[in-house]
């Protein structure tokens, strides 16, 4: 798992370019109605050339029924059928990206990793596709990234275990993405379109896992074909432990040279002929049609525009023969506003460049327990992170992204910036570094890094609420914990607690001075309610020092009175 984390994050980093529109088309379901030759040569020759000289895209997304198969009686061999398709589609081959349908598997020789001819005719020809799929699937199922969009391609076909994916493969997949956009596509539907033609929907429970986990991960649109016709429909799933899934489009795709077909207007998302019994409630599928069209051949171009992803249905005029020409039937957009992070506890690094280019108007939510790690180098990023979990680690300078600590995360700076910082109750701000505005402190705060460096800058202001407590570590008479609030106003209002914790068992001379804790170039005003010390120091007291811009504490004997309540905790 290790090397294909690592190979994705090669792959991710190799593609990196600045950002700029582009565009993918999505083909499925190209076979021949008799097996005659396999496909349907004049409409692939017809749209292939459609799209290389009119669509200007990057790559094509294949959903399978590329050929016929040998059943009933076929007299032409697999590899005709696979070389009659690479020879109609031979305008935009080098740039295709094939997954199996069931019609693949007619006629096929199963090694015992995968099929033969599938290997030989296509993943072997094909040098695009990527060999990083699960070992019994290699060149069948597969990820690769291109731009700003992470693409993943699956197989429903292995043995025993068709209408169904490799799950854990693709949760991991979608873990390691650290790409806004991501586009899943398969051949079948999630939820059928015709009720005697298999789906994902003959194994709910399977479906259901496989829709959470395009939730989880982002993918807005599922691409697929199986059915010959164009069909759009908006569905979301509850599954049986009440779990309920984002809106997700559901793209049927099926156009591409298979028999016309039409549709009965009705979705299927349980179906009995897969052998599994319909899950109990809570589960629930709601599928809303939102477009459809029948009886035409036709295609999908993906357009992604930063966060902005529109996508058009091309439809093929004169379907008595091969189209003389394609004419859109209708676009559709949506726009990716935020970005989960650290799906399933994983730790993820993100190059600056990364944030710079592919993340204009993106915020993002750090979940999980895992790190998030911000890599160093300069990124004039804005939009908002939350960390809803686990750490963030800022090497870099980050200074226009406003943060939100929540839900027990912590934001730790190793030499690096942030915009606006707020740290919410049970949670933290730690590390050297700079804050740039203001800093507001409802949960903890703790300057430096433990065995230093030992300041946090704040280039704007520092708000202390009552809920809040500064963490001051002390490792020497000098080396310890500071907060610096300079700028506009450079004011900081104070507070809550103050908690001292002395590091590598240090033990202050009395009345030792730790000046300049808090510094504040536009004046300080408030104070602490209390004073929180660790163990360690039996004879001494703790006495805080405020001047008009700033705070310390004193190390004074046990005999002097304290001017603030001061907490000893225990052990």
């Amino acid at each position: 798992m290790l090397f294909g984390i690592l190979a994705l994050a090669l792959i991710l980093f190799s593609g990196l370019a600045e950002a700029a529109p582009w565009r993918f088309a999505v083909v499925g379901d190209q076979r021949d109605e008799d097996g005659k030759i396999g496909v349907n040569t004049q409409v692939i020759e017809s749209m292939a050339l459609d799209i290389v000289n009119n669509r200007g895209v990057s790559l094509v997304l294949c959903g399978g029924d590329q050929i016929h198969g040998i059943f009933g009686g076929t007299l032409t061999t697999l590899p005709e059928m696979y070389q009659n398709w690479r020879t109609a589609m031979a305008p935009i081959l080098n740039i295709a990206y094939p997954v199996r349908g069931n019609h693949e598997t007619y006629g096929e020789i199963k090694t015992p990793y995968y099929p033969y001819y599938w290997d030989t005719c296509i993943a072997k020809v094909l040098t695009q596709i990527p060999q990083n799929g699960p070992d019994d699937e290699k060149g069948m199922t597969f990820s690769f990234a291109n731009q700003n969009v992470f693409f993943i391609g699956v197989d429903q076909w292995m043995p025993d275990y068709e209408n169904r994916i490799n799950q854990p493969w693709l949760d991991q997949q979608l873990s390691a993405n650290i790409l806004p956009h991501v586009f899943v596509y398969a051949h079948e539907p999630a939820v059928a379109v015709t009720y005697d033609l298999n789906s994902m929907a003959y194994y709910p429970l399977q479906r259901d896992a496989f829709w959470q986990s395009l939730g989880s991960g982002g993918c807005k649109v599922y691409l697929c074909g199986h059915s010959h016709l164009y069909n759009r429909a908006t569905v979301t799933i509850t599954d049986v432990n009440g779990e309920t899934t984002p809106p997700i489009t559901q793209l049927v795709a099926g156009g591409g040279g298979g028999p016309p077909e039409g549709w009965s207007g009705q979705y299927y998302s349980y179906q009995p002929q897969g052998g599994q019994p319909q899950p109990p409630a809570p589960e629930s599928v709601t599928a809303t049609l939102d477009n459809h069209l029948e009886w035409q051949f036709g295609y999908a171009v993906v357009t992604v525009d930063c966060n902005q992803v529109s996508i058009t249905y091309y439809a093929g005029v004169n379907t008595d023969a091969a189209p003389t020409s394609w004419e859109a039937f209708e676009t559709f957009n949506y726009t990716v506003t935020s970005k989960n992070l650290g799906l399933n506890d994983v730790s993820q690094q993100i190059a600056p460049q990364i944030l710079t280019d592919y993340y204009p108007g993106i915020a993002i939510n750090k979940i999980g327990t895992g790190t998030l790690t911000l890599n160093a180098g300069t990124s004039p990023y804005s939009g908002p992170i939350t960390v809803s979990g686990g750490k963030l680690r800022v090497y870099g300078a980050y200074a226009s992204a406003p943060v939100s600590v929540n839900t027990a995360g912590t934001a730790a700076l190793y030499g690096g910036s942030l915009n606006n910082v707020t740290a919410n109750a049970g949670c933290s701000l730690i590390g050297t570094g700079t804050v740039a505005g203001n800093l507001i402190n409802n949960g903890n705060v703790a300057p430096g890094l433990y065995s230093g460096p030992w300041n946090l800058a704040v280039t704007g202001g520092y708000t202390q609420t009552a809920a809040g407590t500064l963490n001051v570590n002390i490792a020497s008479a000098t080396e310890y914990g500071q907060l610096q609030i300079t700028g506009t106003p450079g004011t900081s209002t104070l507070n809550g607690v103050v908690s001292v914790d002395l590091q590598n068992d240090y033990e202050p001379a009395a009345y030792q001075a730790f000046p300049n804790i808090i510094t504040a170039s536009g004046g300080l005003s408030g104070s602490f309610s209390r004073i929180i010390v660790t163990p360690g120091t039996p004879k001494l007291n703790w006495l805080p020092v405020y001047t008009a811009n700033s705070f310390g504490l004193q190390a004074v004997p046990k005999a002097v009175a304290p001017q603030l309540e001061i907490l000893l905790l225990s052990d």
